[in-house]
């Protein structure tokens, strides 16, 4: 395998272990070459010679790449010559395509990998060529990087866990391939998969074309009541188009009745797949107007589609969404507590008449809230980010509310309100360190209080190619 194709696969990794919660020491040096990598590319896209700091900053922060990991990369690829770093910006020094995928190799070898890291990218590699069993694998990676059995079986497994490859079990035999498998040279590629199947495994692969299978869902939404496989099949109906079997895998799951909008993100995953597996052309406003139908208002949608900060409203039936650009600086964490609140109790608070009063106070903010996370005014974000339609009566549904609300505040605090119709609570900081001290406040209170930090999603809903 060439310096390209390894600086390909090193930034294939770190894409699939950013997408897991477990910290992995084990494929650090792989993490980060390819962060390393993932920095240079965006850097280069920009065409520009010399970048602010904080510029590199954002476009880190878009790879993955958290502010503490930045000084360390940044450092490195001082340290390879390709870049120059001022005190207030930084020079790039002339660098392709094929050239980052060179220099992300060479970072990676000079960190002296382990044999378990060289054995994950040379695993993906052969599982790209094609298929192979376990046993090959196995015996193939023993031999060639010096690893234990069992070793080569704890990679075998972290690798169907993390996605480095695609696995899928036929009978007593795992079949290991990868998506990028069918990329290139697909004929000869789907044939030879063909081929090492027996008789019997073709009958069981071809029943799967009838079949709705659920993966990672709680066994109460395995069945045609799922909201994603509703989303589904209406979208199906929307497009004329007909799939007759689909399986459906959840990674992770929003938070049920946390105000989280978990609804949307079933709803939103179901058209897309329905996009996507029929090879219709994606058209977002297609598809508000589907989820709309489904969700009953634009709210949660939109931003889930568009993403950014979205206000939307129905006009004559038709969903109407205009998005904001936040600013990249915003830090949120998210307060979700270990219980719920349900959408219809949530309605049921609110009066059915509001005083003229309370109504002007926080439409007359609405303008200067946009604004603030547009241009990132936080002092006077802080003033006017205020609320009397909701989240007064709403907040009594919410135990520790006060409690919650008055730590934060204490500590630190830039904006306060209830996430959707809640039970979560969404503070504003501007101090990252400042997360650890709430966390052990809350430890103090009576409910268990987990907190998430988090960034503005700029792009909504994603998707990646994943032939199986």
């Amino acid at each position: 395998m060439d310096e390209k194709q390894t600086g390909a696969w090193l930034i294939h990794h770190t894409h699939k272990l950013n997408h897991i919660s477990n910290e992995l020491s084990e494929y650090e040096d792989i993490k980060i070459a390819g962060k390393a990598g993932m920095l240079l590319s965006a850097m280069s896209a920009t065409e520009e010679q010399t970048i602010s700091i904080e510029k590199a900053r954002n476009l880190a922060n878009l790879s993955s790449i958290s502010r503490l990991e930045f000084k360390p990369i940044i450092n490195i690829l001082e340290k390879q010559k390709l870049i120059d770093i001022g005190s207030t910006e930084l020079r790039i020094l002339g660098l392709s395509s094929h050239s980052i995928l060179q220099h992300t190799s060479e970072i990676f070898n000079n960190n002296q990998p382990s044999s378990i890291q060289l054995a994950a990218l040379a695993l993906a590699e052969e599982a790209s060529i094609s298929p192979k069993t376990e046993n090959d694998i196995i015996e193939k990676l023993s031999d060639e990087y010096k690893i234990s059995t069992s070793n080569a079986k704890y990679l075998l497994d972290d690798s169907k866990q993390i996605g480095f490859v695609d696995a899928e079990v036929i009978g007593n035999n795992t079949l290991f391939f990868n998506g990028n498998l069918f990329r290139r040279d697909s004929i000869s590629k789907v044939s030879s998969v063909l081929q090492s199947l027996t008789s019997e495994e073709v009958t069981k692969f071809t029943e799967l074309n009838d079949k709705l299978d659920f993966v990672g869902f709680e066994k109460e939404f395995c069945n045609e009541d799922n909201l994603v496989y509703i989303a589904f099949k209406k979208t199906l109906n929307f497009l004329n188009k007909n799939i007759d079997g689909v399986k459906i895998s959840l990674i992770e799951q929003a938070p049920i009745a946390r105000g989280l909008g978990s609804s949307a993100t079933c709803v939103v995953a179901g058209i897309f797949g329905a996009y996507l597996l029929t090879g219709t052309e994606i058209n977002k406003n297609d598809i508000l107007k589907i989820a709309t139908e489904l969700e009953g208002h634009p709210d949660n949608v939109a931003p889930a589609i568009f993403g950014n900060l979205c206000t939307s409203c129905l006009v004559d039936d038709e969903a109407i969404s205009v998005q904001y650009n936040v600013d990249e600086r915003f830090n949120f964490m998210a307060l979700i507590p270990n219980f719920e609140t349900k959408t219809a109790d949530a309605r049921k608070a609110l009066p059915k008449e509001l005083p003229l009063k309370d109504a002007i106070f926080s439409l007359s903010r609405l303008g200067i809230v946009l604004r603030a996370f547009e241009t990132y005014d936080i002092q006077t974000l802080k003033k006017v980010l205020a609320d009397k339609i909701h989240e007064p009566y709403r907040k009594n549904l919410i135990h520790e509310y006060d409690e919650v609300r008055s730590i934060c505040e204490n500590i630190e605090s830039y904006g306060f309100f209830i996430s959707g119709s809640g039970s979560t609570l969404i503070n504003i900081l501007v101090d990252e360190t400042k997360l650890e001290l709430i966390k052990e406040q809350l430890k103090n209170l009576k409910y268990n209080w987990k907190v998430l930090f988090t960034k503005v999603d700029k792009e909504g809903t994603t998707w990646k190619e994943r032939n199986v």
